[in-house]
């Protein structure tokens, strides 16, 4: 049950016997439901609305809400209020008569309670609901064995659950009576006695009473009889609710003139005939005539007598009638409910699909993608890639957003006719995509793959904008393998993720599957040296570079902050320049993005190898030169502009550029460390 769920529940339980405002309150949360399209929502107002009919014994409208609340309920996996509502479906059958539909829907409520022990509904509570079914229906000895269980696991389990022992102890006493068992009907309703004062309902204490006297009567018990129905007499004046005592007030009744005790059967007479004028029920009409009868017969009333058979066998009649119109209308308004359910049920289950696609390319999107694929991976194996679509920024920023769009759609076109049955392709960022394939690749299939989308993602472009399109556009892949590389979703996409970086680094346009040897420290202790030696080789042999570092924004983050807290400690300089590209002459995507290229491989040549180079906002480079005295910067400066004298594009680019020098050192006189730092710019 949901936080909406446990407010429906809090104001029931503390406002059910103020009736208006309930039915205010649950037309409130109706009228939401409906306007946000909250099933849930719904189908609790209809439970709780048939709840309230119950403790009103409007019987039809019990049975419509039941009916709603259960049709709506069996579209979601909440099976706690499956539960609930097929119960309340029970007991509005059961005050229809309807005793073998009762059963079924106490039947599916019993098989949830089975398989959920933490379901709010008891199975012991059920049973006895079913045991109320075969005593209507006649059978005795099935309803006894059912209600000798529940009463005696109460008292036993359940001590203090005091309104349950006495529900269970009076059905008991019920069926003991049934079967002429009257000592076990007495010892069993003096044993429940001793819970009455817990049980703190009226009404049930008034049912007590009514059934003690049924069996007190019975086993020729006057005086205990006559107590008990004064009691009775006293509870239902003070405006108590009879209908749930009805059945043993006709019992009591026929017993009466057998011991002289008219006075009181008119007592009751008058009971039913009350409650039958107020709920205008034609059961209640029904049980109200036969008591009546019995009573203008005990008073040699034979005319009164005759008038209310005849009006009984009308009653009969409009009964039957009652019952095909009741069929009827609950059939109508079921089929009334299942068109509105579906509507509503068909109304969430696009709300749901909206919010787990993405719009542009129908493909899932990132929160898709985690609800459906962590399922696949734990019982499924196959394989998880990421893959980001390479220079897509630029594509934005020289042909717009409209191209950049067709490109994102085209590409999720493209990963659609690579996918299989049972593979999911997702859209789970602007430019990365995410796809898990039933079946895993090898490396020759990764490598087919990343080559085939490199090709058609570059034949994409140029359709949608022009045969001489020059970005360098492509696909770059990282991917893992389930169950190599572990199960869980989130650990396999960090995998993924971590490969799609490494083919980032290493140049883009290709793929990298993600293997846990390669991460793992498997080194022994005794091969440390021999381990550092290697490492150093190959890292002098990829650092045997005469130019300056052109690195990515990860690389570059880490860079600079090793190069900041060096310098400070070490009382050295370090200047940030940063260099805007101009473009000045007719915008062709092609020259700019070449002009931009070219002047970033001049910086390369120009500056020193122990420089940093980081291309950013597609059209600017930030430079990271460490050990530069101040005066020396203005002659770096002048190298980058005579430098790029020499190229094509220098008449129609112009560059300018702002630095900022930081400058630690250490005052010997005043023994303290100091900083300082100075600015500059303009256009070279």
């Amino acid at each position: 049950m949901n936080e909406r769920g446990r407010e429906l529940e809090k104001l029931y339980k503390e406002n059910k016997n103020n009736i208006p405002l309930m039915k205010k309150e649950l037309a409130r949360y109706l009228k939401e439901g409906k306007a946000t399209n909250n099933l849930f929502l719904i189908g609790a107002v209809n439970y709780y609305e048939a709840m309230l009919s119950y403790r009103k014994g409007l019987r039809v409208n019990m049975l419509t809400q039941a009916l709603k609340a259960v049709s709506i309920f069996d579209e979601t996996e909440d099976y706690d209020m499956i539960a609930l509502c097929n119960n309340i479906l029970g007991v509005a059958y059961v005050a229809q008569e309807n005793y073998q539909m009762a059963l079924a829907s106490y039947e599916k409520v019993l098989r949830i309670v089975r398989a959920n022990k933490k379901s709010r509904i008891s199975k012991i509570s059920v049973n006895n609901n079913i045991a109320d079914c075969y005593y209507q229906m006649g059978d005795y000895k099935k309803s006894l064995k059912l209600v000798v269980q529940c009463f005696n696991k109460t008292i036993k389990k359940n001590p203090d659950a005091h309104e349950g022992i006495v529900i269970y102890g009076i059905n008991l006493a019920d069926c003991y009576e049934s079967t002429d068992n009257l000592d076990k009907a007495w010892e069993t309703l003096l044993l429940t006695e001793e819970h009455l004062e817990g049980a703190d309902n009226i009404m049930l204490v008034s049912v007590y009473y009514a059934r003690r006297a049924c069996v007190a009567y019975h086993a020729g018990k006057v005086e205990e009889g006559n107590r008990c129905m004064d009691k009775v007499f006293e509870l239902a004046n003070s405006g108590v609710d009879t209908y749930e005592m009805h059945r043993d007030l006709e019992k009591i009744a026929k017993q009466l003139p057998q011991i002289g005790e008219l006075d009181r059967m008119k007592k009751i007479m008058q009971i039913l005939d009350d409650y039958a004028r107020k709920s205008n029920h034609v059961l209640d009409k029904i049980i109200a005539c036969r008591v009546r009868s019995e009573y203008q017969r005990a008073m040699k009333l034979d005319p009164d007598a005759f008038a209310t058979y005849m009006e009984l066998f009308r009653l009969y009649e409009q009964r039957k009638e009652e019952e095909k119109s009741v069929q009827l209308l609950v059939q109508k308004k079921t089929e009334a409910t299942n068109k509105e359910i579906k509507r509503l049920v068909e109304r969430v289950h696009q709300r749901e699909a909206e919010a787990i696609t993405d719009r542009l390319t129908g493909l899932y999107n990132k929160r898709g993608a985690e609800e459906k694929i962590p399922l696949l991976c734990g019982k499924s194996g196959g394989m998880v890639i990421v893959l980001d679509l390479d220079n897509f920024k630029l594509v934005n920023d020289l042909y717009g957003h409209e191209t950049g769009d067709k490109v994102l759609s085209g590409f999720a076109e493209i990963l659609r006719s690579k996918c299989r049955p049972g593979d999911i392709p997702c859209r789970i960022g602007g430019d990365e995509f995410l796809v898990y394939l039933k079946t895993a690749m090898d490396e020759r299939g990764a490598s087919i793959l990343a080559e085939n989308l490199n090709v058609q993602v570059l034949e994409l472009c140029r359709k949608l904008t022009s045969e001489d399109f020059k970005i360098p556009m492509g696909v770059s892949v990282g991917g893992v393998r389930i169950p190599e590389q572990g199960e869980k979703y989130e650990r396999l996409f960090a995998f993924a993720d971590k490969a799609l970086y490494q083919v980032k680094q290493n140049g883009k346009h290709s793929y990298k599957l993600y293997d846990t040897d390669l991460y793992g420290e498997k080194v022994k202790p005794e091969d440390l040296e021999k381990e550092l030696n290697h490492m150093l080789t190959i890292c002098g042999e990829r650092g045997d570079v005469r130019s300056a570092m052109w690195v990515g924004q990860e690389a570059f983050s880490w860079i600079y902050r090793f190069v900041e807290r060096f310098c400070n400690r070490h009382n050295c300089s370090v200047t940030k320049v940063l260099l805007s590209v101009t473009y000045t002459g007719k915008k062709e995507a092609e020259e700019y993005m070449e002009a931009v290229y070219q002047f970033g491989c001049t910086l390369q040549n120009v500056l020193r190898k122990n420089d940093v180079i980081l291309q950013c906002c597609s059209n600017c480079f930030l430079l990271l030169v460490p050990e530069m005295e101040e005066e020396h910067m203005e002659s770096v400066l002048t190298r980058i502009k005579e430098a790029w004298k020499d190229s094509e594009y220098h008449d129609v680019v112009r560059i300018g550029y702002s630095e900022k020098a930081s400058v630690y050192g250490f005052d010997k006189e005043k023994k303290k460390a100091y900083s300082r730092e100075t600015s500059g710019g303009g256009i070279l």
